[in-house]
């Protein structure tokens, strides 16, 4: 049977709050092994959200992404709030970033980013029946525009690498096989 490491020790090594904590662990092994200085990183969860308008077509953003350091294609979404709820974050999110709300709302899963070091949990959603009341305002630092496009120019656009982005994949993964996740 299989069993859980158990943290012995814990030492924050690194907080730049509210956005990273650096901590190293000493963790106790199954099989009696002591591992010291393993590596975690704690970031805040986001969310993702895959935007669908009344007439079909999907809502995304342009903007340029300091990750992959490039202008390309993604999905709304950002960062849940210490006191808030992963669903609430996702309208908030949807609202600020592309000034839509929507009809329905379905979650697609909640992930873990990093299997060892844990980092955030990505939670992924689908809004349908979308519809514009209010222009954007997201505060964030990037410049955006709002682009729709049909499911089969999505899915085209991510083939030909204009989103590089592992999360926004995976929420297009998720949306395109919506029996996967429940």
């Amino acid at each position: 049977m299989l069993r859980p490491w158990v943290v012995q020790r814990e030492t924050t090594l690194l907080t730049c709050a509210p956005f990273l904590k650096v901590s190293s662990q000493t963790v106790a092994l199954p099989d009696g092994r002591m591992v010291d200085d393993f590596y975690q990183i704690e970031m805040p969860d986001y969310t993702c959200i895959l935007p669908e308008m009344h007439d079909g077509r999907w809502l995304l953003l342009r903007s340029y992404r300091h990750g992959p350091r490039r202008v390309c294609l993604t999905f709304p979404g950002g960062q849940v709030a210490a006191d808030e709820q992963a669903g609430a974050a996702a309208q908030r999110e949807l609202l600020e970033e592309t000034g839509h709300v929507a009809r329905a709302w379905r979650p697609l899963g909640s992930f873990v980013t990093q299997a060892n070091q844990r980092c955030q949990t990505a939670h992924f959603f689908a809004a349908t029946g979308c519809e514009q009341v209010q222009a954007p305002d997201s505060g964030d630092l990037e410049e955006q525009e709002l682009v729709m496009m049909s499911r089969d120019e999505v899915v085209r656009a991510f083939a030909e690498g204009e989103c590089p982005i592992l999360e926004h994949a995976a929420l297009l993964a998720f949306a395109l096989n919506a029996g996967i996740c429940r």
